[in-house]
Formats: C-alpha cells, structure tokens, sequence
C-alpha cells in the first residue's frame, strides 16, 4: 500500500498527465479548425468572424442555462453588437 506522501505524489503526476494530454488535444484542435477554415470559399476571417458571434452567444446562453447567472442589458447588448459586427464582416463577402 502506498503512503500518503507516495499516494499524493502519484495522484499529481496523474493530473499532470491528464492537464497535457488535454492541451494538447486542444491544441491540435485549434490546428484543425485553423485549418478548416481556409478550405472555406468566403475568407476565412470573415467564417472566423460568424463562428466568433455564436460563440460569445453561446457562451452567455451557458451562463444563465448552466451557470445560473441573470444576464445583464450590458450582456445583451454585448452580442447584439457582435453579431451586428458579424453581419457587416459576412456582408462584405458578398460585394468583393
């Protein structure tokens, strides 16, 4: 049986373990997403920019849903505002 020094030290070598499996699976995520988005015909900025505003929408609906916390006016403007600047992003992929 493992002492308690032995057992802590077991038990944090583990979470380190379990802290770089998971950046690096994120990390490799990210590459692909980067990734995938050039092989999109608009910019990938602009697809970047709509994925961006259901994101931070997302998010606030996590918030409240998950979370428990009432949303603010600041909150709900906040998205209104970053889907108003996703919206004048993608529509400039349709004039150029």
């Amino acid at each position: 049986m493992l002492g308690p020094i032995k057992h802590r030290e077991s038990v944090v070598v583990g979470l380190l373990l379990a802290i770089t499996i998971a950046t690096i699976h994120a990390a490799l995520s990210l590459a692909l997403f980067a990734w995938l988005l050039t092989l999109h015909p608009t910019a990938a900025g602009r697809v970047y920019a709509a994925y961006g505003a259901v994101y931070v929408s997302v998010a606030l609906v996590w918030l409240r849903v998950v979370d428990g916390v009432p949303l603010t006016l600041r909150d709900l403007v906040g998205v209104v505002v970053v889907f108003v600047g996703m919206g004048v992003l993608m529509g400039g992929a349709q004039r150029g």
